[in-house]
C-alpha cells in the first residue's frame, strides 16, 4: 500500500518521534501507539523515540513504555497519532510544535489534521493497522510487540463480537500469534478482576431500565464514587447489557463527582448510533460511540432520541 511506504518513509527520514493517542485512552489507544513506539525503537535504535500518555491502572503493565511530555520533545519531532478521529482530542499539551504530525486510525475522518493520513474505517481497531503495517513491511517484531497488539484488537472489538471484525482481522492475528504470545496468559491478564470489578457489575444489574428494545443504565456519582473506578473504566462493562431479549440498543453513562460531566457509551447490532451521538458532540462508528454530557436532563434527551429510532 502506498500509504504505508509513504509514513514508513517518514519515520526513517526523522531523528525525534513521538507516539500519541486521545485523551482518555482505552485498551486499542495505548496499544497502538506503544506497540508503535517499540517498533520504532527495535527498528531504529539510533532515534530518539516516545510514546506520550498518561499512566493507566487498567493496563497497568504498559505503564514502563510511557513518557511525561515536555515542550522539548515534542518540539520539531515528527509526530504519530494513532486512534485519534479529531484534533481536539490529541492527548498532548503541545501538539502545535510538531514539525508534522501522522495521522492512523480507523475511526470516520471528521477532522483531516495529518500531513499524512492513513484511516481504514473497515479496520476492526488500529492495532489492526498497525500490525497489517507490520505484515506487509515484512518487519521483525517480538513477542512483547505481537502480544500488545493483539490485547489492543481484543480490546477495541470485544473478543470479536463487532460488526467491523473481517477476515482481515483473522489474517493478522493468525500473523501475531505466530510469535509464540501465550493466548492463556493475555486473556488473564485482560480480564483479571476485582472486588470492586464485582460490586460494579452488580450496580450494573440492579440499575438498568429496558424500554421499548433500548437498555440503559445511569451511574450517577453517589453510586459510582464510592467504588474508586473512572467513568471510562465504568463504561467499558456496556456489554453486559447486550443482547437482552430483543434489545436493539444498549448503553451506559458514568459519571464519578457529583454534578461533573457524565460519559456516555453507545452499542448496537444494527441500528447506527453514531449520528445521534454526534448531535451531543460526540461520534464515533457506526454501531459503538460515545459522547459526554454536563447534566442527566442532556442524557434524558438522548435516550428518548434513541428510543424514537428503534420505533
Amino acid at each position: 500500500m502506498k500509504i504505508i511506504d509513504q509514513i514508513w518513509t517518514k519515520i526513517k527520514e526523522h531523528k525525534k518521534i513521538v507516539c500519541l493517542a486521545h485523551i482518555n485512552p482505552d485498551g486499542d489507544a495505548y496499544a497502538s501507539s506503544i506497540a508503535l513506539y517499540l517498533l520504532i525503537k527495535k527498528m531504529f535504535p539510533k532515534k530518539e523515540v516516545y510514546c506520550v500518555n498518561e499512566k493507566s491502572k487498567r493496563f497497568s503493565w504498559w505503564n514502563q513504555y510511557l513518557h511525561q511530555e515536555t515542550v522539548n520533545m515534542i518540539t520539531d519531532s515528527l509526530v504519530i497519532v494513532t486512534d485519534t478521529a479529531t484534533f481536539s482530542r490529541i492527548n498532548s499539551e503541545f501538539k502545535e510544535q510538531a514539525h508534522s504530525i501522522i495521522k492512523i486510525d480507523h475511526h470516520p475522518n471528521s477532522d483531516k489534521y495529518g500531513s499524512l493520513e492513513w484511516i481504514d474505517e473497515k479496520a476492526s481497531s488500529t492495532s489492526e493497522m498497525i500490525a497489517f503495517l507490520i505484515k506487509i513491511l515484512e518487519l521483525k517484531i517480538d513477542e512483547t510487540i505481537a502480544e500488545i497488539l493483539y490485547i489492543g484488537i481484543v480490546s477495541d472489538t470485544n473478543r470479536f463480537h463487532y460488526p467491523v471484525v473481517n477476515s482481515t482481522t483473522f489474517q493478522v492475528l493468525s500473523f501475531l500469534s505466530s510469535y509464540n504470545i501465550n493466548l492463556t496468559s493475555i486473556y488473564n491478564k485482560y480480564y483479571e478482576q476485582t472486588v470492586d470489578t464485582l460490586k460494579l457489575k452488580s450496580l450494573i444489574f440492579k440499575n438498568y431500565i429496558s424500554n421499548n428494545k433500548v437498555i440503559s443504565c445511569c451511574l450517577k456519582a453517589e453510586l459510582l464514587k464510592p467504588l474508586v473506578v473512572s467513568a471510562f473504566t465504568a463504561n467499558e462493562h456496556v456489554d453486559l447489557l447486550a443482547n437482552i431479549n430483543d434489545s436493539k440498543i444498549w448503553m451506559m453513562f458514568s459519571q464519578t463527582e457529583i454534578n461533573g460531566p457524565i460519559i456516555g457509551i453507545f452499542r448496537s447490532n444494527y441500528i447506527k448510533v453514531n449520528t445521534v451521538a454526534q448531535q451531543f458532540g460526540g461520534g464515533g462508528h457506526d454501531h459503538y460511540a460515545g459522547a459526554t454530557f454536563q447534566d442527566w436532563i442532556q442524557v434524558n434527551e438522548i435516550i428518548e432520541m434513541y428510543n424514537l429510532l428503534v420505533k
